[in-house]
């Protein structure tokens, strides 16, 4: 494989990447969700059980994910920013419309998983 390949496929991970982990805060603000804070804390829950991590190991894998997390934010402004670079006013219009409308479909299937959860667990 090419080295311009593996960028594109590198830039393509990194940027749905940055998309998931970026809509954490919104989902967490709606009750959680496929990625939201309190996700992670099972993960870590459950990484620090079956892999019997120490204290220290918990410290430096939380201190990993944050700064992850940080540099995927940056990421993905960055990726916001030169997108809209190329985009008319006309199309930047466009695009926050169709993010607006993405992002109140991704809140009703989350409401539509949140009550599902709620069902099973009566």
């Amino acid at each position: 494989m090419s080295k311009k390949t593996m960028k594109g496929w590198a830039v393509l991970g990194a940027a749905v990447l940055a998309g998931v982990f970026l809509c954490s805060p919104l989902r967490a603000e709606h009750g959680g969700g496929m990625m939201g804070h309190g996700d992670h804390e099972k993960k870590m829950d459950k990484m620090k059980e079956k892999l019997d991590l120490t204290p220290d190991q918990q410290a430096k894998m939380k201190a990993i994910n944050e700064s992850f997390m940080a540099e995927m934010k940056a990421l993905h402004e960055k990726h916001k920013a030169d997108m809209k670079a190329i985009l008319t006013s006309e199309q930047q219009a466009k695009m926050e419309k169709m993010m607006e409308k993405r992002e109140e479909h991704m809140e009703k299937r989350m409401e539509m998983r949140k009550d599902k959860m709620e069902e099973h667990k009566q």
